[in-house]
């Protein structure tokens, strides 16, 4: 955990990694930037302790974990989920409108509780994920 005196200390900004004068805890871009990033408000308008604010942005930096989604009793990802789709006359076609709670398993042939399960290592996909815009 960073203490406010030793952020003060440093030259590079533990927000964004860029340059930041002494003295000052991050630099101006981190401390009052007119939009959140990744869903992280500016330090000054956070409400939060430095080291919480530090800890929401490294959190927020992490890409996304992929996830396999399986059948709770045999573990298999032969699963499905019911779903509505909603018109849409702007784009003239289905979109997603929502994702019902239930899910089933091909492989039980059965209404099955779904899990998801963080895939590790080199089994884990190659995830879409922009720096900084959180977009």
């Amino acid at each position: 955990m960073v203490t406010e005196m030793q952020a003060r200390q440093e030259t590079t900004c533990r927000g964004c990694s860029g340059p930041k004068d002494v003295g000052c805890v991050v630099c101006w871009t981190c401390f009052k930037r007119l939009s959140p990033v990744n869903g992280v408000e500016p330090f000054k308008y956070a409400g939060m302790e430095l080291d919480q604010w530090l800890a929401a942005i490294e959190t927020a930096k992490k890409p996304p974990t992929a996830i396999r989604i399986v059948c709770d009793k045999c573990g298999s990802d032969n699963v499905v989920r019911d779903a509505t789709a909603a018109w849409s006359v702007e784009l003239q076609q289905w979109e997603l409108a929502g994702v019902q709670d239930a899910g089933y398993c091909n492989e039980c042939d059965s209404r099955q509780t779904l899990v998801e399960i963080p895939i590790t290592g080199d089994a884990a996909p190659a995830i879409a994920y922009a720096k900084g815009g959180g977009a």
